[in-house]
Order: C-alpha cells, then structure tokens, then sequence
C-alpha cells in the first residue's frame, strides 16, 4: 500500500513540474512575442498574421535546437570535434529555418520591419544567453565557476615557478 501511495505521489509530483515547466516556456515567449511586436512596431492590421506566423516560426526553430542539453566539457579531441560538429548542424538548420521565413515574412512585414526581425531576434538570443551565463555562474553549478578557479591557480602556478626559477639562477 505505501508503494502505491509513493509512486502516485511521484506522478502527481512529476506531472505538477511538468505543467509548471510548460507554463515557464508559455510565459517566455508570450514576453518574447511583446517585445518583438513592440519593436518591430507591428500594426493592428499585421498583428493578427504576424502573431500566427512568428508561433510557427518559433516552434520550428524550438524543433531545430531540441531539449537543451546539460553541457559537458569534452575530454578528448574527438569529443570535442564531435559537440562542435553538432553545434553547427543544428545552427544550419536554424539558417535554413530562417530562409524558409524570410518570404512568408515578407508577406506580413514591411520591409524595415523585415530587416530588423533577425537582428532583433539575435539579440534577445543573446540576453538570453548571458543571462543563462551570468546565473551558472552565481549558482556555482557551470563550469564557468571552476574553470575561472582552475585559471587563477595555473596563473599563480606558473607565478611561483617563474619566482622558483629566478631564485635558483
């Protein structure tokens, strides 16, 4: 009995994360979506169809990038060449996202408010990133933390072998 009641409390404990979760990625693009509209000066009479469009565009570049993934620091050449590899996969695909919009925008946008809508996006990317960045850092969980760390002690290390070797001429 207690082995059920334990493991329908892990459901509903699972299920309650996974709508929270859900409504954190609702609310992050329903602010992405105002401030590209308020940006982009997007008009009543365009609101309607951009609105639709950019959901679409949104989800398939979410597709694109998939579940964010924890990063690992690679430990071999080959590991590394393998990440790197698949980061620039998936930025292609992201490009040819991107492409595929760019006519079905065109229809929507203006032609300023069609140059300016990647350029905007990349840098609410950006933001988002550093703000991503800048939290790893205080949580002290990244590997941002320690391999600053790791960098001031080779940094004093190779200070003190410089003194050693000084001294013993």
């Amino acid at each position: 009995m207690k082995k059920l009641f334990l493991s329908l409390l892990t459901v509903c404990l699972v299920m309650t994360a996974s709508a929270q979760q859900k409504s954190l990625n609702e609310k992050f693009y329903d602010a992405k979506l105002a401030e590209v509209t308020q940006r982009l000066n997007i008009t009543d009479a365009q609101k309607e169809q951009f609105n639709a469009l950019y959901k679409q565009y949104n989800d398939d570049m979410r597709a694109t990038f998939g579940k964010r993934e924890k990063h690992e620091r690679p430990t071999t050449t080959k590991d590394a060449a393998e990440l790197l590899k698949k980061r620039l996969d998936r930025q292609e695909k992201a490009i040819d996202v991107r492409r595929t919009y760019i006519d079905k925008f065109a229809k929507v946008l203006d032609a300023d408010q069609l140059t300016r809508l990647f350029t905007i996006e990349n840098q609410m990317q950006r933001k988002v990133m550093d703000r991503r960045n800048r939290q790893g850092m205080r949580k002290g969980d990244g590997q941002h933390k320690g391999m600053r760390k790791g960098m001031r002690g080779n940094r004093q290390q190779g200070t003190a072998s410089a003194a050693e070797a000084t001294k013993t001429e």
